[in-house]
């Protein structure tokens, strides 16, 4: 029995891809060719694969499938969770004000005035919302 000859309305016949030439490609032959980039891109994910699948090879293939054939020959990549660094939450630490002067704020903020950037940086006392200083220049 032919390939073309089986229909699904449309749809591709499951288990295979075709080439831009319109050749076709069983699964078998893709993962092959997968479990050899693999090992020559250990470090490629399974969208880059699909890119080299389309670039190198020539096959019509979504990244959907190429997820499902690398998740059945056991080459996903562990998922890589970055997480924000400690000394980054320090700096939106909430801080208890008791008294004047303990805790001062500064804020920068660009001034286009004349066709000129000018910056106007100023310092607040957070207890009494007071402008301790400022200063303004050119940038």
């Amino acid at each position: 029995m032919e390939i073309d000859s089986i229909s699904n309305r449309g749809r591709w016949v499951p288990g295979f891809s075709r080439t831009i030439d319109g050749e076709i490609v069983s699964d078998e032959a893709i993962k092959t060719i997968l479990f050899d980039l693999a090992e020559e891109y250990p470090r490629y994910g399974y969208k880059k694969l699909t890119v080299l699948l389309k670039s190198l090879f020539g096959i019509k293939i979504n990244k959907k499938k190429v997820y499902r054939l690398c998740k059945e020959m056991d080459l996903l990549l562990p998922v890589e969770r970055h997480y924000g660094s400690e000394q980054s939450l320090i700096a939106f630490k909430k801080v208890a004000v008791n008294e004047p002067n303990n805790h001062w704020q500064m804020d920068i903020t660009y001034v286009t005035l004349f066709q000129k950037i000018i910056f106007v940086l100023g310092i607040i006392d957070t207890y009494t919302l007071e402008i301790v200083g400022y200063k303004a220049g050119f940038s």
